[in-house]
């Protein structure tokens, strides 16, 4: 991950693209000091301060949800003998945490149906939906 220090003071690039393939920090930057108005560095101490609280909650072993978008947890997994598979050597493996992410049904939803073609959503009429 790119530290606030490599990023280029005065970007020549437009704000932010209309479709990006990859959200960084540096689009995240320049969205932010294009629609709220923050200087450059602000939005670079943004941006640091919520990663950075993130990752210590983390670290923590503390879950993280954010509504709307999904959740962080933490998992802990216990060791195990594993084997090399060229020489069928026992290896023990140590007990380790990883971190899963498990995204928010809203936005599943959106992913979804972003991805069908351009299909038009029915939407129920008001007295179909049984609420008059």
């Amino acid at each position: 991950m790119t530290t606030p220090h490599d990023w280029p003071r005065k970007s020549t690039a437009p704000p932010y693209p209309a479709a990006a393939d990859v959200v960084n920090c540096r689009l995240l930057n320049a969205i932010l000091v294009a629609k709220r108005q923050l200087t450059q560095k602000q939005a670079e101490l943004t941006i640091e301060t919520i990663f950075d609280s993130m990752k210590k909650a983390l670290c923590k072993g503390d879950n993280i949800e954010i509504r709307g978008l999904g959740a962080f947890h933490v998992k802990d997994y216990q060791g195990y003998n594993g084997r090399n598979p060229k020489t069928g050597e026992v290896i023990p493996v140590k007990p380790k945490r990883g971190i899963l992410f498990r995204t928010g049904k809203e936005l599943r939803d959106r992913v979804n149906r972003a991805g069908k073609s351009a299909e038009p959503v029915a939407v129920p009429a008001k007295s179909e939906t049984g609420t008059a």
